[in-house]
This record gives C-alpha cells, sequence and structure tokens, in this order.
C-alpha cells in the first residue's frame, strides 16, 4: 500500500491564508522525504471543499483508499481534505476501519488510535468557519447596500476607500471620464472617445496588475453601466448609491438611446490615432504626454511635411518643450536593442535564479517554523482564557477584551507567515516580469512592425523617462543588470555549451546578481504590504 500528497487551495476567500498548491507540494515532498517515503500519488486540486461531492481528485483518492491502493496522506492540514460534516466522516470512518493507516500534517499526525470525537471536533471547527464566514459576509454587504455604497471593487473612474470603506472619486480618472461621457453625448464615436483620452493619458488600472492603456470596450461597459449616474444593482435590484454620479440619470438615459442607434461615423472633431498616445507621462511633475501634428510650408504654401510632437500637458505648470516623435522612438530602439535576450537564454537565468532562491528555504523554513509555534501558543493561550471565563474566574468585558487582542495578535502572526511563506513566489514573480521584456524584446527585433513598437512603449514605460524636450533611459535592477552582462553572456552561454555554464564565471556572476535583486524586491513588496496593512 502506498502513501500520497493530498494538495488543496480555493480560490475563494476561505483559503485566502492558506499556502499557494506549489508551496504545500514542496513542504510536503520534503516531509515525506526526511521520514523515508516516496509518495506514489500527488492529488492536487483548486476546488472549495464546502460542498461534499464536489472536488474530483479527492473523490479519486476516497476511491483509491477504499480499493486498499492507499494507506498514508500526506496534506497541509486537516481542513484541506474536509471542510464539510459529509467528507469529514468519510475520513474519519476509513481511519477507525484502519483501511486508512494515518494522515501526516507537517504539524501533526493522526492515525486509527486517535479518538473519533477530536477528529469531529476539527472537521466541525472547520465547517463552523465556513458557515460564520458565509453569513458574516452576507450580512456586512446587506449593510452596506442599506447605507447606499455598492459592495463591489470601484469601477473605472473611483478608488474603494479601505478607512471608510466607501467609494470616493479619482480625480484624474473622473474627469477624463466625465469628459468622455460629454463627447459621447455630442455625437463623438466610442473609437474617436478612445484615441482622445488615451491621448490624455487615461489608464485602466486593476489591483494586482500593471496600468494598460484605455480601451474602447471599457467605455462600452462604461456607458451601460448605471453605476456612472449614481445606481447600482444588487441581486436583480437597482439601488440609490450614495458615491457620486459622473452624469445624471436623464444623460444615462440618453446615452442608451444613442447606443441603440448604433452610429458608425466620427464626428468632425474626432481626434487622429498617435502611435504614443496615452503611454508616458512626464517625469518632472507626473502629467499625462500629449501628442499633436505640425506642418511645415514652403514659401509657395506648399506642404513640406507632417510632423509629430510629444510635449507635457502642463497643467501643473510644467514647461510645454516638445520632443518629435522620431527622437521618441529611436529611445525606445536603444533599450529595446540593449535589453533583448531570446526565451532559451531567460529560461536559463531563471532556472539557475531558482536554484540560487531554493538554498534560502533552510531560513526561511526556520522562521516559518518560529510563526507557527507563536500561533500554536496564541491558540492555547486562548483555550485557557475561555475555559476561565466558563469557570467565573473573569466577567465577559474582560474575556471580550483580551479574546480580541489575542486574535488581533494571531492576525498579524497568520499574515507574516503567509507572506513569509510566498518569497519564492514573489521572487520568481518579480524576475519574470522582467525577463519577459527582454524576451518581447527580442521578438520585436526579430518581426518589427508599428503596432509592437507601441507595445514595447507600453512595456517599457517605466524605463523610458519623458523629459522636457527629450528622453531619458532609466532601466533599473533586473534591466541594468542584464545591459551591463549582455556583452559576456551573449558571447560565451548558448544552448550547446550547457556543460560549461556551471563553471562560467560570468554567467554565474549575472545570475547571482539576478538573484540579490529579485529576493530584495521581494522583501520590498513585503514591506510595503505590511505597511499598507
Amino acid at each position: 500500500m502506498a502513501a500520497v500528497i493530498y494538495a488543496r487551495k480555493s480560490s475563494e476567500s476561505e483559503d485566502r491564508q492558506v499556502q499557494s498548491l506549489d508551496d504545500q507540494l514542496k513542504v510536503l515532498r520534503t516531509l515525506s522525504l526526511e521520514q523515508g517515503v516516496s509518495p506514489q500519488i500527488e492529488f492536487v486540486e483548486s476546488k472549495s471543499a464546502k460542498d461534499p461531492y464536489a472536488r474530483p481528485e479527492f473523490e479519486r483518492l476516497i476511491q483509491s483508499i477504499e480499493r486498499g491502493d492507499v494507506s498514508v496522506i500526506y496534506t497541509w492540514a486537516l481542513n484541506r481534505l474536509s471542510r464539510n460534516p459529509v467528507d469529514g466522516g468519510r475520513i474519519a470512518h476509513l481511519l477507525q476501519t484502519r483501511r486508512l493507516a494515518r494522515i501526516v500534517t507537517p504539524t501533526k499526525v493522526y492515525d486509527s488510535e486517535d479518538s473519533p470525537l477530536l477528529l469531529a471536533v476539527e472537521n466541525g471547527m472547520s465547517t463552523a468557519f465556513i458557515q460564520d464566514l458565509s453569513r458574516n459576509v452576507k450580512r456586512g454587504l446587506a449593510s452596506k447596500v442599506e447605507k447606499g455604497w455598492a459592495p463591489c471593487r470601484a469601477k473605472i473612474g473611483y478608488r474603494n476607500n479601505l478607512e471608510t470603506h466607501e467609494i470616493d472619486i479619482d480625480p484624474e480618472a473622473f474627469s477624463l471620464l466625465k469628459q468622455g461621457w460629454k463627447l459621447f453625448l455630442e455625437g463623438w464615436t466610442v473609437g474617436a472617445i478612445e484615441d482622445h483620452l488615451r491621448s490624455l493619458g487615461l489608464m485602466h488600472r486593476q489591483k494586482g496588475k500593471a496600468p494598460v492603456p484605455f480601451r474602447r470596450h471599457y467605455f462600452y461597459r462604461i456607458i451601460a453601466d448605471p453605476f456612472y449616474a449614481g445606481l447600482f444593482r444588487y441581486k436583480g435590484v437597482l439601488h440609490k448609491g450614495a458615491h457620486q454620479a459622473m452624469v445624471s440619470e436623464a444623460e444615462f438615459a440618453l446615452a442608451q438611446q444613442i447606443m441603440r442607434g448604433k452610429p458608425t461615423r466620427a464626428g468632425k472633431h474626432a481626434p487622429r490615432r498617435f502611435l504614443f498616445g496615452g503611454i508616458f507621462r512626464c517625469a518632472a511633475c507626473g502629467c499625462a504626454i500629449t501628442a499633436q501634428t505640425k506642418r511645415k510650408y514652403a514659401k509657395d504654401g506648399t506642404i513640406r511635411g507632417t510632423y509629430t510632437y510629444y510635449h507635457c500637458t502642463g497643467y501643473k505648470g510644467c514647461k510645454k518643450k516638445a520632443v518629435s516623435e522620431k527622437t521618441l522612438a529611436a529611445g525606445i530602439l536603444q533599450l529595446v536593442d540593449s535589453i533583448a535576450l531570446p526565451s532559451w537564454m531567460a529560461d536559463l537565468a531563471k532556472t539557475e535564479v531558482a536554484r540560487l532562491i531554493e538554498k534560502d528555504l533552510a531560513n526561511l523554513s526556520s522562521n516559518a517554523s518560529s510563526i507557527e509555534a507563536r500561533i500554536a501558543t496564541l491558540d492555547r493561550r486562548s483555550d485557557r482564557l475561555l475555559q476561565v471565563y466558563l469557570d467565573g474566574g473573569i466577567d465577559k468585558s474582560e474575556y471580550d477584551r483580551a479574546r480580541r487582542g489575542l486574535h488581533e495578535e494571531k492576525a498579524r502572526e497568520t499574515e507574516a507567515l503567509a507572506h513569509q511563506t510566498s518569497h519564492i513566489d514573489r521572487c520568481m514573480s518579480y524576475l519574470d516580469q522582467q525577463l519577459q521584456k527582454c524576451v518581447r524584446a527580442h521578438d520585436f527585433k526579430v518581426t518589427p512592425s508599428e503596432l509592437l513598437l507601441t507595445s514595447m512603449a507600453q512595456t517599457l514605460r517605466s524605463e523610458v523617462k519623458f523629459v522636457p524636450g527629450g528622453v531619458k533611459l532609466q532601466p533599473k535592477n533586473v534591466l541594468a543588470e542584464i545591459i551591463r552582462f549582455r556583452p559576456l553572456i551573449i558571447g560565451s552561454v548558448s544552448r550547446e555549451t550547457s556543460d560549461s555554464r556551471a563553471s562560467n564565471s560570468d554567467w554565474q556572476a549575472f545570475c547571482e546578481h539576478l538573484h540579490t535583486l529579485a529576493r530584495m524586491q521581494a522583501d520590498v513588496c513585503q514591506k510595503s504590504h505590511v505597511v499598507r496593512g
């Protein structure tokens, strides 16, 4: 009979503090090897465990146990196997009948000698957590709706206020979108409005993702959304919102009539599309970079040439000293040429850096163990506090105050554990983002086009600084390191010389620098998250 690994992570809120699947698998593989066990199969799935018979991999696991093929399960915690009484009862029954020898977690081992009451209590706590969470979320959402606040992420042009839990306007985006509504009601097409708003620097920002230039399909959604008229839908019912409306209800109704008419022709004032419109911001004041076309005439009145120039909008008093599109394109092409790396070389670098990051696991595991020990201590203190309260040793106000303090301390420790254990993911995610820029630069050099040049400008917008009258290239961290080592690694590393990479000091130094930068960036991200929290 074999041992297996079972790893599960739900995308729902119940598991926001639970290890990622990759982290679970790494810890469980290490644990099994330390115990001299080699798991035969790994059951991995991303499904919620709140309902029975809803997880295909779990059902396969149960069938394997019932056939006698599996006797030991390695899993992150008992609640990975079940969060409902039906599946919990099936697992407990298999243990009690000895068809399942034991369940091994990083902190505890459950076997057939354990009391059924212990398993029932732990599974009941997991089930109660799901039920309480569902009730609390529904109650909280209903309360927000009664107060006039939409229980959703803020729309484009607005932002969520994390302190008041209300929805405020995003001053710059709100003003630009309001212009878009006005132009639409005046007869402009959505395509023309897209060009205009992008030229003014309107960006679409999503949590956890890099801002992207405004697109016309966003505006189609905006026009059809009553949220911008001060209303919102919840459970199919339209409610009056407390947020600031962008247009009146009459203007919103007029926009719906225009949309039903499906206008196809641009208005006479529709602006042209610029190659780098809506991408850059002024390095001096932070305002959007706009573009305009100039014509030069000969003495006889004929047009000698048409030129495009980019300059700061000057809303904050910045000088509108322009730079030509040719100069801007040359700066971007220079940066593209200096960072371009083929995908196979980027993969080699990521593999080597991942090997170096693995060495960090020893310290990370030690820190994680100490945090888990503190969490276990807080759980024991909570149990003792409850017992003292039940015995009449303290009154309810003292109990509530002490329990609240323990819960807050446990929440801080749990968050610290989550950030600690996601160190490798943060490092590799940052490195992958930077190396993907280099791969895209290489692809552009192979098949250059105007469309791809615009895409490269969007990709490298944080490295290209638009200063009044010119362009300044400021590649940072990983990109700067790649530019520094690129002549060496291009000449000494190839797919055909894999045996010599380990002895190549230039390549090793390059990868060690990338490792250091990725680790520093991961620490910066963790500290900034803690400060925001």
